[in-house]
Order: structure tokens, then sequence, then C-alpha cells
């Protein structure tokens, strides 16, 4: 054998040996079963820099697009499958022109939150925090309903939505619109509840329907076709998605994984930096939300209930939230209530949310307080509300008779009454 020969036959033997070395790695780092990494288009047409990111935020990325997609697959099966009752309703998209992001909000899932990111992420203004965009500030040139911009823009815009388990919802409404210190809605929804009930409410003022007469008043709502609300109208009724495409669709129960996935990509279209991480302040937010609402409906909301009430009402309303603990009372008494100034009240607010105790101590307090107020509606009217949600149910995958509500409910132990609050 000649030199040459000898010499292509070793580097022959020592490729072959690196390509074993190399198989053996592969094998070694990879997981049994899985597939070989590779980089596909994201469902919103967004690549990213994935190479660039922390293996734990690329876990997260690709667990929320997978899990969309899932979602996506499911309600497009479900449009074909029940297509003979599926009615087109309004279609309340809202548009970005900058940033070309779509979104359909319904409220009680977050539009608020939404609305503020396009307007920090979009707007003129310089922000701080997302949480410093305040109502009068999300209503802008750049962010316009669908109906006034036209299907181009429409086209090339990233269209997402949020959803929530419809009982939750419905329960979240009643606690911010009619157990809560709000005039407004005790007008507009209180007083009609009490009408169709065939009783008068102390001063006629509809602040105090319980939520088994308001649950009844929905339910004539929706079998009537009037005196609906948007707050607790079905969600497939705001967004029409077997009518119209989605590219993302995220849960209140998944918020954080999914808005995280989102706000990574209007950040890189904005160029705005925002992560899930600006989240942190949510509950402090909450906290001076609340107490702006109840000075500001103050001098109304006298006219019905004694302001030492309305405070009860605010201090409930962030325990079923799960902001504060049911360890913590208001620490102002009736005669002390009327002169507790604006900056007094939020201070205390605070001090309690800081001495809850801890996360998972108090988001308990929302599925007992939701037990508590689905244990007084009667089973007929639970039936009625299963059916009443059904598109929902079928198009987002939510459970029609869960457990809590359908039977835990009937035997629940008010050790503690999320309603109880003194006059």
């Amino acid at each position: 054998m000649s030199f040459l020969h000898l010499k292509t036959a070793i580097l022959t033997l020592l490729c072959c040996i690196l390509v074993v070395i190399f198989i053996e790695f592969r094998l070694i780092i990879k997981p049994a079963g899985a597939p070989w990494p590779t980089r596909k288009r994201g469902v919103l047409g967004y690549t990213g820099q994935d190479e660039m990111a922390p293996k734990s935020s690329l876990s997260a990325h690709a667990s929320a697009e997978l899990v969309s997609r899932a979602r996506l697959k499911k309600l497009s099966t479900m449009c074909w499958k029940y297509r003979s009752i599926m009615q087109q309703k309004n279609w309340n998209m809202i548009l970005d022109g900058k940033l070309h992001v779509g979104f359909c909000p319904i409220q009680k899932v977050g539009s608020t939150f939404w609305r503020r990111v396009l307007e920090y992420c979009g707007g003129r203004r310089r922000y701080t925090s997302v949480f410093e965009v305040k109502w009068q500030d999300m209503k802008t040139p750049h962010v316009q309903k669908y109906r006034d911009r036209g299907p181009s823009l429409l086209e090339s815009s990233i269209k997402f939505m949020f959803v929530r388990n419809p009982y939750q919802r419905l329960f979240s409404g009643w606690v911010d619109k009619l157990l809560s210190p709000n005039p407004i809605f005790w007008e507009k929804v209180g007083v009609r509840v009490n009408e169709f009930l065939n009783q008068k409410s102390t001063f006629d003022c509809g602040h105090d329907v319980t939520f088994a007469e308001f649950v009844k008043y929905f339910i004539h709502t929706q079998q009537t076709k009037s005196g609906r609300d948007p707050h607790f109208i079905p969600m497939y009724e705001h967004c029409s998605p077997c009518h119209h495409k989605f590219d993302f669709i995220g849960t209140m129960e998944t918020f954080n994984k999914d808005a995280a996935y989102l706000m990574e990509i209007i950040s890189n279209r904005s160029h705005v930096n925002i992560s899930i991480e600006d989240m942190k302040g949510a509950g402090y937010d909450s906290l001076n939300d609340h107490t702006m609402r109840l000075y500001r409906f103050k001098p109304d909301t006298l006219k019905c209930v004694s302001f030492h009430n309305a405070m009860q009402r605010s201090w409930r309303n962030l325990q079923i939230r799960g902001y504060l603990g049911k360890n913590v009372s208001l620490p102002f008494t009736r005669v002390e209530a009327g002169s507790v100034k604006r900056n007094t009240f939020l201070s205390a607010l605070v001090t309690a949310y800081e001495s809850s105790g801890s996360k998972s101590y108090r988001r308990a307090n929302r599925r007992e307080a939701m037990m508590e107020a689905y244990g007084t509606v009667c089973t007929d009217d639970l039936e009625r509300l299963r059916q009443i949600f059904k598109l929902d149910w079928i198009l987002f995958g939510y459970n029609d008779r869960p457990i809590e509500i359908f039977e835990l409910s009937r035997h629940y132990n008010k050790s503690f009454s999320f309603f109880d609050v003194e006059e």
C-alpha cells in the first residue's frame, strides 16, 4: 500500500470516528422520542431572536404558541361541527395602525390591560409603566375600530383575543358592577333587576342586588334579548371567532404565559421594551384604581349607602380578587370613615396587601367566593346559565358543569362570608 493510500485510509477512519462521537453526543442531549430542534415560523408570523433567548424563555414562548395552536385547531373544528347554529355577531376588533396589531376586547377578560399595552407601545407619549396609562389616554388616533380602518389593515395585522371561564366572568362582572360601590351600574342594572323582581331596594338605588337575583335578571335579558349589557353577554358574541380568523387565543387562566408571548411580539414591533416583568405592579395598580373609584363616586354613592359601607364593598372586592387576605379587616369605623382622606385609605390598602400572606393563600379567596355566590343560585338557573353559555363552552374548551359550581357550592361552609357587608 502506498503512503498516499495509507494517509487516505487514516483520514477516512478519523472522520468515521468523529461522526460516531457527534451522533452519540446528540443522543445524550436529546431525550428519547423528542424531535430534532427546528426553527419554525411562529403562529403570528413572528420568528424573533430565538437563538439568543434564555432556555427558560424559549420554552415558555414555544409553550404558549403550541397551546394557542391547539386552541385555534379546536375552535376551527367546533365552528365547522356547529356551523348550523353559529350566527355572526358584532365584531369589536380594535386595530393599531402603527403596530399592525388587532385586538378583540371582551369586558371582564383583561381588555383594559391590552388597551394600555397598545397605548404604551404605540402612543405618542412616553410612560414609565404600562399602568401609568389612564382610560382617557387609550383613545388615541393610532388605535381605531375595524369599521373605521377597513380590511387592508386587518389583513396585515396580528389578531388576538382572550377568553375566560364564563362562570367566573359572570361572577366577576357582578362583583365589579353591583357589589362594589358603583352608582352608575346600580342605576343602570341594579334598579332594573329590582323592577324585574317586583321589589324596591332601599332608596330605590339598586345597590342591594344579590348574585342570585342578578343571575335571574341576566337569564331574563338573554331570553328576551332586551336590556343586555356587554359586560355579561357570551364571549363569542363579541368576536365572532367562527367568522373571522384569529392568530392567537389567550385565556385568563394562563394569562402570564400568554401575555408574555404577545408582549414580546408587540415589543419587537414597537421597539418599546415591555415584558411580563411589567406586570409586577398590577397589585398596587388595582389598589390605586379602587381608591380612585371609591372617592370619585363618593357624592353619588352617599345617596344610597354610608361611606363606611362603600369602603367595605371596595375592601371586599379586593379580597375576592385575591389581593387582600381574609385575615385583614377594614381598619376604619363607621364614625371615622367620613373623615378618612384618599391617601389614608390607599395607605391602609397597601399595608393590608403587603401583610396578606402568600399569593396562593390570597388567590384561594377567588374560588371560595365564587362557590359561596353560586351556592345561592338555584339548580334550574344553573342549568339555564349552562345553556346560555353553550357556545362559549364548545368553542373555547371550558367545562360546562364544573364540580365547584354544580356540586361543591351546594354544600359550601360559610365560615367567612365575602358578601356580608355591614350597612
